[in-house]
């Protein structure tokens, strides 16, 4: 707002009429801009050791499988839902994990092989693994696993659940990078492998009560190959490829997943001796919530 001139004096002569105007006209000289408070710095996204050092889980997983050919027609449905305690220790580069289950209830209903079902009873031990600072698994120890438990999760597939490929780099909102993930799991009956190629995304940034969760969007390209053990009645090999996205929640703070939800649509084909391909459809789903 323009300050008004003070009142002149009344007989200072041309002179003083002239210093009492220069002292008491506005100034040209605009005013300073008022602070403005910096931006938040970017936080590094790797995965250091978490605050507190242990972390809970629920994870719910879902897969339901449609063959539809000529001469094959069939449903093939798995699901689990398991509570994994965690325990970290820093380990030069990397954390070194100890993981037990606590809770877990799993099934695969297949026509050609019948129902399988597991539970507690079918896990002996826990899953000791590195994890590096970008995100990947390296498993050191396994628990015992029976035929049932591999069937229904596979061997090192529920640790690797848990963990999310990062930048071990700081990253604001539109930052994005891309991972390849390639694993092998070798079952009872089948040696499967899955590739994925995960393009990432900081989508959004929130503070609350002091802290600082980013949303992670990822879109996973992903292709699965199951191939029948050569000792099985009926040699086959399943392939699948499509896209699945997540989208995750990651606490700055404590330095660690908060959650995630996972789905997507496959498609391919099931190659069986003496009947040609048969084609496939799925549906997944994977939901992980810190406790």
């Amino acid at each position: 707002m323009t300050r008004r001139p003070a009142a002149f004096p009344r007989s200072p002569g041309w002179a003083g009429l002239g210093a009492a105007i220069a002292l008491t006209a506005p100034s040209c000289t605009p005013p300073p801009e008022p602070a403005q408070a910096a931006p938040a710095a970017a936080p590094t996204l790797a995965q250091t050791l978490p605050l507190g050092s242990r972390a809970t889980y629920q994870v719910t997983d879902s897969v339901r499988i449609e063959a539809d050919g000529e001469r094959v027609r069939f449903t093939t449905q798995a699901a689990y839902s398991a509570l994994v305690r965690m325990r970290f220790r820093s380990a030069a580069d990397s954390l070194l994990v100890d993981a037990s289950l606590t809770e877990f209830e799993g099934s695969l209903v297949n026509p050609t092989t019948g129902a399988v079902h597991a539970t507690l009873a079918d896990i002996d031990g826990e899953w000791t693994a590195t994890v590096d600072r970008r995100g990947r698994v390296t498993p050191i120890e396994l628990p015992a696993l029976s035929d049932a438990f591999r069937a229904v999760v596979g061997t090192e597939d529920l640790l690797r659940t848990l963990f999310l490929p990062l930048p071990d780099a700081p990253a604001g909102v539109g930052a994005q990078w891309v991972d390849t993930l390639r694993t092998t799991d070798e079952g009872a009956r089948t040696r499967q492998t899955a590739t994925h190629i995960v393009s990432t995304r900081v989508a959004e940034r929130a503070e609350a009560a002091g802290r600082t969760v980013l949303i992670l969007e990822s879109v996973i390209e992903t292709e699965l190959e199951a191939v029948s053990r050569a000792e099985t009645d009926e040699p086959s090999t399943q392939v699948l490829r499509g896209t699945i996205r997540r989208r995750a929640e990651w606490d700055a703070g404590l330095r660690r997943l908060v959650r995630y939800r996972a789905t997507g649509m496959l498609s391919g084909q099931l190659e069986v001796e003496g009947l040609g391909p048969v084609p496939l459809s799925a549906d997944v789903m994977r939901e992980v919530v810190g406790r």
